[in-house]
């Protein structure tokens, strides 16, 4: 089983599936042995927040070139539609919401055999969310706690300047600036050589202010379908202690999907 190593630069576009937590971890791509390898995931979510049980639809692509033997620059990027009732008249017909985009850029450098550099940028917004925008910027490191031809574990931790405005209404923008410490542990599990098993806990609190801190869990199942192709399935539950007013503190989110390798 090879090893898994993704990364951390800047662009735009945020993703249904995850809402304010991007989920990098997911995306990340078994190719330290090809130059240039990617993904493309088509799926289908139901997803629980402030419109109720709603309906989403999307596809990422990811991207990753191996710069040297020690060095790989990583592109990511999602874009998502939500249908629901408008929240301000719940009998009016469901619509259509370009509600959710993101891109991410990652540089990785491994300073061991274990331990890797990471710095990275991300932009994205979610109307759903009341996100208009938000950038970040980070950088840490990466360690591979296990490694074996069945089973890896990961741990990360970085450091992050976020820059974000929200509107709670339209009329009202509020602007946002932190520093937030990012940390993340995960895994896979080959069940057998059709099925794999993946988990990832993230906690974004902010150091001056513990009290405002978010958390997202997932875990997924893979299933191969064949030698370029998987049927993906994932459960997803997302906490912010300090959301906008009109935004639940708890949502969770059902996804199934198809994932092509190339």
């Amino acid at each position: 089983m090879k090893k898994i190593y993704l990364l951390p630069f800047l662009l735009l576009c945020s993703m249904a599936t995850f809402a304010q937590i991007v989920n990098i971890e997911s995306l990340r791509m078994n190719a330290k042995d090809k130059k240039l390898s990617g993904i493309v995931d088509l799926d289908f979510a139901i997803r629980k927040n402030k419109a109720g049980q709603t309906v989403v639809i999307g596809t990422d692509v990811g991207a990753q070139w191996n710069l040297g033997r020690k060095n790989r620059l990583i592109f990511l990027s999602g874009y998502h539609l939500t249908q629901f009732n408008d929240t301000d008249d719940p009998t009016a017909p469901s619509r259509n919401f370009n509600n959710q985009a993101f891109g991410h850029f990652r540089y990785n450098i491994d300073l061991s055999k274990t331990i890797a550099l990471e710095a990275y940028s991300q932009a994205q917004w979610d109307e759903v969310q009341e996100i208009d925008i938000r950038f970040l910027n980070g950088a840490g490191l990466r360690f591979e706690l296990l490694q074996n031809d069945t089973a890896s574990f990961y741990f990360g931790l970085s450091y992050m300047l976020e820059y974000e405005e929200t509107s709670e209404r339209p009329e009202a923008i509020t602007t946002n600036e932190h520093q937030r410490l990012s940390t993340y542990v995960s895994g896979q599990l080959g069940l057998n050589p059709f099925l794999n098993f993946n988990y990832v806990l993230y906690f974004q609190p902010r150091p001056a202010e513990l009290e405002d801190f978010r958390i997202s869990s997932n875990v997924g199942l893979s299933i191969r379908l064949s030698r370029k192709v998987n049927f993906t399935t994932s459960a997803s539950l997302l906490f912010d202690s300090r959301p906008p007013s009109t935004v639940p503190k708890t949502q969770y989110f059902l996804s199934n999907g198809i994932r092509m390798d190339f």
